[in-house]
């Protein structure tokens, strides 16, 4: 029997950029990636610890700086046989 493993994806997008006075990690790193990233992928280049991670996306997404692009949805990663 075959189970997946499965994680939840979500694609965030930069709206809009920030001044120059506040310029952000997230949205910069955004930025230099075609302006769009997965969560996990967006997470493992900004280096922040995952609480970290989550407040600064917290503060830039409610500044719309950040957002959505797709909702967030299931993804089979790999599946593992179980005897």
């Amino acid at each position: 029997m075959k189970a997946p493993k499965t994680e939840l994806v979500t694609k965030l997008r930069l709206v809009k950029s920030p001044s120059i006075k506040a310029q952000t990690s997230l949205c910069a790193i955004l930025a230099k990636h075609s302006n769009e990233l997965s969560e996990k992928v967006l997470w493992n280049h900004s280096g922040l610890e995952i609480d970290a991670f989550y407040r600064q996306l917290k503060t830039e997404m409610a500044n719309g700086w950040i957002e959505e692009s797709q909702k967030a949805e299931m993804q089979i990663v790999e599946e593992k046989e179980y005897a």
